[in-house]
C-alpha cells in the first residue's frame, strides 16, 4: 500500500511540474510554386481573422493594364459547420503598383471560379461578392459606391 501512495505521489508531482504547452498559433498553408504566396495568405489573414487555420492550393495568375488577379483555392476553418474546414475558389486583386498582396482586395465569384482570372476588374465588381474585413468599408468602385 505504501508503495502505491509513493507511485502516486510522484506521478502527482511530475504531472504538476510538466511543462504547460502554449497555445498553438494559426496554422498555415501556402504554395511555393507562387513567389507571393505569403502576402496572399496576410490578405487572407486580414479577411478570416477568426479562423485559426487557413490552407492556400492551386495559385492561377492573370494581369491586366492596370491590376494583378490570383485565383486560389482557399480553404478556411469554421466553426460550428458541417465539415471543418470550408473551401472556395477566391479572387486576389491588387494594382501593379502595389508592392504585395498583403492589401489585396478579395472577391467570391458566385460560380466557384476555377483557373486563371479572364474577367475585367469591372466584371469582377459587379458580378462577385467583395469580402471584407470586420469593421472594414467598402472600397469605391468605378461608379464611385462601394461593393456590398
Amino acid at each position: 500500500m505504501r508503495i502505491i501512495a509513493m507511485v502516486l505521489f510522484a506521478f502527482a508531482i511530475l504531472l504538476g511540474c510538466a511543462k504547460k504547452t502554449p497555445p498553438q498559433e494559426p496554422t498555415l498553408f501556402t504554395s511555393s510554386e507562387f513567389p507571393g504566396s505569403e502576402s496572399v495568405m496576410a490578405a487572407a489573414r486580414r479577411i478570416f481573422p477568426e479562423s485559426g487555420e487557413i490552407d492556400m492550393r492551386n495559385f492561377f495568375m492573370s494581369v491586366d493594364d492596370t491590376h494583378e488577379f490570383v485565383v486560389v483555392f482557399t480553404g478556411r476553418e469554421i466553426k460550428g459547420g458541417f465539415e471543418r474546414m470550408y473551401w472556395r475558389y477566391l479572387t486576389f486583386v491588387k494594382k501593379k503598383s502595389d508592392r504585395d498582396w498583403s492589401t489585396a482586395r478579395v472577391f467570391d465569384v458566385p460560380d466557384n471560379h476555377f483557373g486563371p482570372f479572364r474577367e475585367s476588374m469591372a466584371w469582377l465588381e459587379k458580378n462577385a461578392k467583395e469580402l471584407q474585413a470586420p469593421n472594414q468599408m467598402p472600397e469605391p468602385t468605378a461608379s464611385g459606391r462601394g461593393s456590398s
